[in-house]
């Protein structure tokens, strides 16, 4: 008798984790010690995750892409984050960093999260119910893409599309290999923007999600795919896996897909996790390497980083690999960056509307019009960093703390008021390949803004990522007949009239 396992929907996954949280926080009894954690956050967050189901429960109909991957990065980045706090809080990043956050105010900065968190949803819905009509069949296979199927497109430009991904993989042995140890040239700077890490996981998982596919095309862009996260971990990227696992349900969810999860890929997400803390350690060792003598390929260097990975957790020493877990979860939880904005009032010398404008205007614009227009996320390390230090560093701000400086106490509804404006043109943008696109870049920066380095920082990925990606869309639909923004071109020498 053959015995088939039920599967787990990934809304009944979220539900158990979201009140695990609160649960295992009743019952810790490191709660009565905890320097930043009480009783009364417990049942804040307890509220959290009622408001998180409720959420979900009604979305089980409505199947909102925004508001899928928004719980998604909520409970991952912020709600999770709760419970590390609690069991590492020594491992705290900036909790004590400039202003000594206590449980009172943790808890008050928590109430407030609560309230912009609700805003969020109510955003969302209220946008929904005004244009849900507009997106109501979502992305599949059969719509209609520059006047062919999806499955027809990818086929029509295979070449060009495969040729992309060849070369966007020359391009990142090229900056790995010459660009490591020196200044990176302004051009250069330019020419990557059409080698983004976001356009080219798109692409690949564009033609992987596609029905009606070839499977040995499908296998092709895999490749691509895997060479390029291999690829990018090796230059020293501690977070590729976690990105490219965020962006392939931002796809699913796009596709508006049924994600469900058998044992198997429970057991699958195990070994992921895992080979997370394998790529951590190996990437991280891979920077020490890079800044001393640049990127080289040698195998006898890979081998020695991978081994130093393995043994690090083969180690007897529980109390290492328990070092390294409290600091990965300390600088993956954007939760606390707001806290210290709430708990200390000489950020708002930094973080105004007009510093916001001037980045962003100048970032966008070639050459410097501004004389001091560094970024949000850059101006806050001269807050708490007086050594005067001239290096790159970006600091996480969220969207809780950002909007509670920009605006006080109505944050909360500024939030709602932002997640209207995200969902709505989400919703208002047509499915062309190019609307594909411009939603996939949607639903990603909305779970950035909520982590946010800034809104400086939020216009300037959007209006990149809209720009060279459409770009790219439009030398990627040279061929055939094909349809952009609206208006059937066809080719000249096909002898057809548009």
């Amino acid at each position: 008798m053959k015995i088939e396992f039920r599967t787990i929907s990934f809304n009944r996954l979220l539900e158990w984790l979201v009140l695990l949280v609160p649960g295992m926080m009743f019952l810790s009894p490191d709660i009565e010690t905890n320097p930043y954690i009480d009783k009364t956050t417990a049942w804040i967050v307890l509220c959290m995750s009622i408001v998180i189901i409720v959420a979900i429960r009604f979305n089980q109909r409505l199947r909102i892409p925004m508001l899928n991957i928004f719980i998604l990065n909520y409970v991952g980045f912020w709600h999770v984050r709760y419970l590390t706090l609690l069991i590492y809080p020594e491992h705290q990043i900036v909790l004590k960093r400039t202003v000594i956050i206590g449980t009172e105010k943790f808890n008050e900065y928590s109430l407030l999260v609560l309230l912009s968190l609700t805003a969020a949803f109510v955003g969302i819905f209220l946008a929904h119910g005004l244009y849900g009509n507009f997106d109501r069949k979502g992305v599949t296979g059969k719509d209609k893409i520059n006047g062919v199927q999806v499955s027809q497109f990818v086929e029509n430009q295979l070449r060009l599309a495969s040729g992309y991904c060849i070369t966007a993989l020359c391009f990142l042995l090229f900056v790995m290999q010459y660009c490591a140890t020196v200044e990176i040239p302004w051009w250069l700077g330019y020419l990557s923007y059409l080698f983004n890490m976001q356009f080219i996981i798109f692409l690949c998982l564009y033609v992987l999600l596609a029905d009606n596919v070839a499977k040995k095309i499908k296998y092709l862009f895999g490749c691509y795919l895997a060479l390029y996260v291999i690829l990018t971990v090796l230059a020293g990227s501690r977070s590729m896996l976690l990105h490219s696992m965020i962006y392939l349900f931002s796809m699913l969810f796009l596709y508006k897909k049924d994600v469900r999860f058998k044992p198997r890929h429970l057991l699958l997400g195990l070994i992921l996790i895992l080979a997370m803390g394998i790529s951590f350690i190996f990437a991280t060792a891979q920077r020490a390497f890079r800044e001393e003598v640049g990127f080289r390929i040698s195998a006898d260097l890979l081998l020695f980083n991978l081994g130093r990975s393995m043994d690090f957790f083969s180690s007897d020493s529980s109390e290492t690999i328990q070092n390294t877990i409290g600091m990965a979860t300390a600088r993956a939880g954007y939760l606390d960056f707001g806290a210290e904005m709430y708990a200390n009032d000489i950020y708002a010398n930094v973080i105004n509307i007009a510093n916001i404008a001037k980045s962003t205007i100048d970032q966008l614009i070639p050459g410097a019009i501004f004389e001091d227009s560094q970024g949000l996320s850059q101006r806050i390390r001269n807050i708490y960093d007086l050594s005067g230090s001239t290096a790159y560093q970006a600091d996480a701000i969220n969207a809780v703390g950002e909007n509670y400086i920009l605006f006080g106490y109505g944050c909360p509804v500024v939030i709602a008021f932002v997640a209207f404006v995200f969902t709505s043109c989400y919703l208002l943008i047509g499915n062309t390949v190019f609307g594909i696109w411009l939603k996939f870049v949607l639903l990603c920066n909305f779970m950035f803004w909520w982590n946010s380095f800034g809104y400086d920082w939020l216009l300037l990925d959007i209006a990149r990522q809209s720009v060279f990606g459409s770009l790219l869309l439009v030398m990627l639909s040279c061929k055939k007949k094909v349809r952009l923004f609206g208006r059937e071109r066809a080719r000249q020498s096909s002898g057809v009239r548009p």
